[in-house]
């Protein structure tokens, strides 16, 4: 819980706060508060769990908190749907693409960002889990992303689902967070520009005026801390996201050149332009340092770990 105070607030002793915790539909709601009578305690609602429950704290999400990795990363194979079971997780883009963003009259730019937030947040969930306790990652309704097999499906959603499918969204720290979206700002008035949540509709008027799909989620996403986010992201580190392409092909070492001591850009055999790698780097016992695992490009990095990763 986030609390802020004057102290002008506090007595004499201990200020005494007593909580009653528990869930309601998997997630954490506090059901009874009782304060000391002469302790005035400040505290401000970003996440209350659910209507019955309407209680003026903040509920520190742990399933929301960006997620970094120190291995390559690489698509999730499967994700545990509600009342649906596993099921595959870019088949299950495809149908969340169909329940949330089925209209014909989107653009292929339009449809590839809202594409990449539903991955993004789908993804999220299956690395820090929001239902801990039961057997699936996400809900098939609005409480996570709506997931109905029984909508038809576009073949331009389907398409955009294909096209983004290389690509993930990290924070400006390298570290994966929910792509949350709705449908406009009337839903949630950080669906605006630097808000932490994406406008579907707003993707819809970007795309129409030309705007690719990574300038509408830089739009959405980048994050420069000019007003507080309070339940959507408020944990991303300022700074623009990175748009990570996980699946470039190059053949041989040629296609890299040396770039600084931890960086290399390497020619993609896949789109024919250069990227910077923040590569993979394997320990060297005899040199006592560390060499990229392409090019051997020799370089010290400050911990022990494997990392790799291109980016835009």
């Amino acid at each position: 819980m986030k609390v802020f105070r004057e102290a002008g607030y506090y007595t004499n002793g201990y200020n005494v706060i007593t909580l009653v915790v528990g869930k309601c539909d998997g997630d954490p709601v506090f059901f009874e508060v009782s304060l000391d009578p002469y302790a005035d305690v400040s505290v401000y609602l970003t996440y209350s769990g659910c209507s019955q429950c309407n209680i003026p704290l903040h509920v520190e999400k742990d399933y929301d908190t960006p997620y970094a990795s120190t291995y390559a990363w690489s698509n999730p194979s499967t994700i545990r749907v509600r009342n649906y079971g596993t099921v595959d997780f870019k088949t299950y883009c495809k149908v969340v693409m169909a329940g949330e963003v089925n209209y014909s009259d989107f653009t292929a730019n339009a449809f590839r960002s809202c594409a990449m937030a539903i991955k993004n947040y789908g993804w999220m969930r299956i690395m820090r889990k929001k239902y801990p306790d039961l057997n699936y990652d996400v809900r098939e309704d609005t409480n996570d992303q709506v997931y109905d097999p029984s909508k038809t499906r576009l073949s331009a959603a389907d398409s955009a689902v294909d096209y983004i499918w290389p690509y993930m969204m990290l924070d400006s720290t390298f570290r994966l967070f929910p792509g949350f979206h709705v449908h406009d700002s009337s839903v949630h008035s950080h669906a605006c520009k630097g808000g932490g949540v994406l406008s579907q509709m707003g993707s819809k008027s970007l795309a129409a005026s030309g705007n690719s799909w990574e300038y509408i989620l830089h739009y959405y996403y980048d994050y420069d801390g000019s007003f507080a986010r309070t339940d959507r992201n408020e944990q991303m580190s300022r700074g623009a996201i990175k748009i990570i392409y996980i699946n470039h092909s190059v053949t041989g070492t040629s296609g890299y050149l040396q770039h600084t001591p931890t960086q290399h850009k390497r020619k993609c055999s896949t789109c024919n332009c250069y990227h910077t790698s923040a590569h993979e780097l394997v320990y060297n016992p005899n040199a006592n340092n560390y060499q990229c695992s392409k090019c051997g490009y020799a370089t010290v990095p400050l911990t022990k770990s494997q990392k790799r990763m291109e980016m835009y």
